[in-house]
């Protein structure tokens, strides 16, 4: 159960940060710092309000392995959204015609040099 539960609580954190990037990104008058300010906070909000429920020495990890890096995650989890990963991102297929599509039906299949001599 506390294994299940502690990976809510990091899906929690991940659906908190896509919403509010989401949000900040919105605003136009703030300054790329002031956003990634703002989220930042908000995660260390949501991050405190939900470990409550968690045993001492797991809030204690927490509160000293992941609150004072939280400006690391959020900018990892912003790069990952932006990111076009290759092998990993779909890319748009390419609707670029084949080379010999121009090519007069006449000559099509006709592979055999009509000008040499036999």
């Amino acid at each position: 159960m506390a294994k299940q539960s502690f990976k809510n609580f990091i899906a929690g954190v991940l659906e908190t940060s896509k919403k509010i990037i989401a949000e900040v990104e919105k605003t136009k008058d703030l300054t790329g710092e002031e956003k990634k300010k703002r989220l930042d906070d908000a995660i260390i909000v949501f991050i405190q309000a939900n470990i409550s429920k968690y045993h001492f020495f797991v809030r204690f990890a927490i509160n000293k392995l992941v609150i004072p890096y939280v400006a690391d995650f959020t900018q990892a989890i912003f790069d990952l959204l932006k990111a076009r990963i290759k092998g990993v991102t779909e890319e748009p297929e390419k609707t670029e015609k084949p080379a010999d599509a121009n090519k007069d039906t006449k000559t099509k299949g006709n592979t055999k040099n009509e000008g040499a001599q036999e």
